[in-house]
């Protein structure tokens, strides 16, 4: 993933910030009776609801059902489409009675709502004001302003975006596309769920952790926050990491193997505990170029911390280096920002 990459999709998503989002969280209205409506589905249907002020929850069960529960609204509808009255819904749109406001085709508007659906549904949830909590359903796409995306146990795809809030991803199998602004991203106990599916994450402003990923493709980006990867390297794995104004910490095991191609600028620097064996790059030759008390750029070649040799930061711009047999690849770019790689 290349940075210019990064930078577009970010530079969207604060856009669409600026034209939506709202400064504070709504005020909780008093809950009134609950509501409930159910409706037979199939086990793959397609589900939306977009709430233009509150907190959505999805459940996955075994049933083939769809079941919609509120307190903050009269009366709810599962408008089905494409099927007929006699059979299981294949695709549903979540309404409500909504007496504020009544323009065709808008969100919800002041509403929490909790749905219970088949594990193998698709479901397309967007609120403006509120979080977004979701567990055991196949396919998921999540926006939320001003609120937290929870996901756990997606099966098949995920994308989720939010503005100003986090992302946690836990749990997970499928391809999945991460991205928030002002807000942190947490994954953890994920991988593919068939081959190909890859693992991405941007944010702004925030921290990205990513723990025991089994995804053999991962590109990870962040402007003014720090990359955070721990667990073991997956066979043949890919990943591409870029930060601006952010560290880098690869913690990982002591029997790892990897190749490296770390690209820096003048203040940023390299720290790793792995003895690496140096392939290419524009540094000058190890003899002249290791200097114990250079102020810029700095490798460490062995484990202890009394170790720690420096080179020249007006000549480390890029380093190639091999740990082991090199099976896995790191493709990283640090700009004003440190490259840990700990033993862990």
């Amino acid at each position: 993933m290349k940075y210019s990459k990064v930078l577009i999709m970010l530079l969207l998503v604060v856009c669409w910030a600026g034209a939506l989002a709202r400064p504070d969280k709504r005020d909780k209205k008093p809950a009134g009776p609950q509501i409930e409506r159910i409706v037979a589905a199939d086990p793959n249907v397609s589900i939306s609801v977009c709430v233009a002020s509150g907190d959505i929850r999805v459940h996955g069960w075994d049933r083939n059902q769809v079941r919609a529960r509120s307190s903050d609204t009269p009366e709810i509808e599962l408008r089905r489409s494409g099927a007929r009255d006699s059979e299981l819904a294949k695709e549903i749109v979540v309404l409500t009675s909504d007496y504020e406001r009544r323009q065709p085709a808008s969100c919800l508007a002041d509403v929490d709502i909790e749905l219970d659906v088949p594990r193998g549904a698709s479901v397309k949830v967007q609120t403006r004001d509120g979080d977004i909590h979701m567990t055991d359903v196949a396919t998921v796409q999540a926006k939320t302003m001003n609120g937290d995306i929870n996901l756990e146990g997606m099966k098949r795809a995920t994308e989720a975006d939010t503005i100003g809030g986090d992302v946690s991803f836990r749990n997970s199998t499928g391809s999945a596309k991460l991205h928030s602004v002002g807000g942190s991203i947490a994954v953890s106990g994920v991988g593919p769920g068939v081959s190909g599916d890859t693992l991405e994450t941007a944010t702004v402003g925030g921290e990205i952790t990513i723990d025991k990923s089994d995804y053999v493709k991962v590109d990870a980006g962040s402007i003014g926050g720090d990359l955070n990867i721990s667990g073991p390297l997956a066979h043949s794995a890919r990943y591409e990491f870029n930060t601006i104004s952010g560290d880098i910490h690869l913690f990982l095991p002591a029997d790892s193997s990897f190749r490296l191609d770390v690209k820096f600028s003048r203040n940023s620097e390299l720290v790793t505990d792995f003895p690496l064996k140096l392939t290419t790059g524009t540094y000058p030759s190890t003899a002249s170029a290791l200097k114990p008390h250079s102020p810029h750029n700095k490798i460490s070649m062995g484990p202890e911390p009394d170790d720690l040799a420096k080179a020249a930061g007006y000549g480390l711009q890029h380093i190639s280096g091999v740990y082991g047999t090199g099976d896995a690849m790191f493709t990283i770019s640090s700009f004003s920002g440190a490259v840990y790689l700990r033993k862990k």
